[in-house]
């Protein structure tokens, strides 16, 4: 994740990436946003 996130805001000039994961994935929720991602209106 750390090298595509490298990638895209490096390499490609994102500003912005997005995923989506299911509000009962309680560890991937944990994990996203350890990684660095944040929960952006209401929905993450």
């Amino acid at each position: 994740m750390k090298e595509m996130m490298i990638f895209g805001f490096g390499e490609l000039d994102l500003n912005k990436m997005w995923l989506r994961v299911e509000v009962d994935n309680k560890q991937a929720i944990k994990s996203y946003i350890h990684k660095g991602y944040v929960e952006e209106g209401g929905y993450f």
